[in-house]
């Protein structure tokens, strides 16, 4: 329903069934009841052209609430109710708050219950009326179902792309620290080959100690076994940060795989059908 249509509605319910005198019968409340019901009733037209809708909202249910419960006040207690839903319908198109909707249906669902309120028909009208607000409503409910699974969807792509990204960083990462590892097995296993090529030349000796028959290689033994336990400190630090790098990273994929996963199920395409009874379109979600 759009803001005009609802503007109509209520200036039709104004020029139709305006709030006015009607005749008392003995046992209907005094007619001050229906002069205060009348007047904010035109408080809460003027409202509506200034879109204070809160306050039209305010005055329509005191007008209402004002107004006598005689059967021969059936047509100004519609043309009140009408407009009463027609400012929370503008609400509703002002704010986006759906709370405005659901009240309108309330009030609506409230006063349809008495059969001795309205005339048949009002209340044929406000019956018609309250089918267009259940009607808006489920299409506003599902509108915004389906903004949430969307947003979600894509938050969740955004999720997994994210950890898609962080993985693979993380998993390349290990790979270099498992390729350290094995340059640090390289390193290690040279200098070791090494000092037992030294040796045999020295007798089996690795000349551990300075002395007059190995001085001269002294100084290359030594630099091959720092340069072998380097080696071994290689061993020791990418074999640990590796694993984990690469523990991280395959764990991050799989997530950012599951997420994925998750978003392509809030994805609902529709499909060509057809049977014996006819053609169509159904609605596949992908899992």
């Amino acid at each position: 329903m759009k803001t005009r249509f609802v503007l109509s509605i209520i200036t039709l319910a104004c020029l139709t069934a305006a709030p006015g005198h009607a005749a008392a019968t003995p046992d209907e409340p005094p007619q001050d009841g229906m002069d205060v019901s009348t007047a904010r009733y035109a408080e809460g037209l003027d409202l509506v052209e200034a879109k204070d809708y809160a306050g039209a909202i305010a005055r329509f249910e005191e007008a209402l609430h004002r107004s006598p419960a005689g059967p021969g006040y059936g047509p100004q207690r519609k043309t009140i109710l009408l407009s009463l839903v027609g400012a929370r319908v503008l609400a509703f198109e002002q704010d986006k708050n759906l709370d405005h909707l659901y009240a309108a249906r309330g009030v609506l669902d409230r006063y349809l219950g008495p059969l001795d309120l309205f005339d048949e028909e009002g209340r044929e009208e406000l019956e018609a009326q309250r089918t267009d607000l259940i009607d808006r409503i489920a299409a506003e409910e599902k509108r915004r179902d389906e903004d949430k699974r969307v947003t979600r969807r894509n938050n969740l792509r955004k999720q997994a792309q994210t950890l898609r990204i962080a993985g693979g960083v993380t998993t390349a990462l290990g790979a270099l620290g498992l390729m350290l590892m094995g340059g640090g097995f390289g390193i290690g296993r040279s200098a070791e080959n090494r000092v037992r090529e030294l040796a045999q030349q020295d007798g089996g000796s690795a000349c551990m100690l300075p002395d007059a028959a190995c001085e001269a290689r002294y100084d290359e033994l030594q630099a091959l076994r720092r340069r072998g336990n380097a080696g071994n400190v290689l061993v020791v630090v990418g074999a640990v940060a590796g694993a984990a790098l690469v523990g991280t990273g395959t764990a991050l994929l799989l997530v950012a795989r599951k997420k994925s996963r998750e978003a392509g199920a809030l994805e609902v395409s529709p499909v060509p059908t057809a049977s014996t009874h006819g053609v169509g379109l159904m609605l596949v979600g992908r899992f």
